[in-house]
């Protein structure tokens, strides 16, 4: 039987940056087109659909309620503690790494980021203040694919 160690010295590795863009985008195409969704989430009525293992990476919520119930148990998870279209954007971010929040509801965001156990969004604050200082400098590109 060959081996499968190899020399170090003989050892070629490769790093592709693109991976983890690329690797979102895929992701979020699939949840827009509905594939692969494991889990629909519900808030004021409004579904949406995702990806179990999405959910639990961006959350310690999700990470723990999943990790609580089995999988048929969560195909459906209702939320009352947070705003349909403040979900909506948490979900997109969690599928891009991108968030546009109205100003009036960076509070709520915040609040909810702390709920769900997302670092980023609970900890807006600080990141709003960067924004402002980077805008008055003019140093914030117009898109987001800029």
């Amino acid at each position: 039987m060959p081996s499968l160690s190899c020399n170090m010295s003989d050892l070629l590795r490769y790093i592709d940056y693109d991976h983890k863009a690329t690797f979102l985008k895929m992701l979020n195409q699939q949840r827009l087109e509905g594939e692969h969704c494991d889990v629909v989430v519900v808030v004021e009525n409004i579904e949406f659909r995702a990806h179990r293992c999405v959910l639990a990476a961006c959350s310690n919520y999700f990470k723990k309620l999943f990790k609580k119930q089995s999988d048929e148990d969560n195909s459906i998870v209702e939320l009352d503690f947070i705003r349909s279209d403040i979900f909506e954007e948490v979900l997109n971010y969690m599928y891009t790494a991108r968030l546009a929040v109205r100003k009036k509801d960076i509070n709520m965001m915040m609040s909810s980021g702390q709920i769900l156990g997302i670092n980023f969004l609970d900890n807006l604050c600080t990141q709003k203040r960067e924004v402002t200082i980077l805008h008055s400098a003019q140093m914030i590109p117009k898109s987001w694919d800029s």
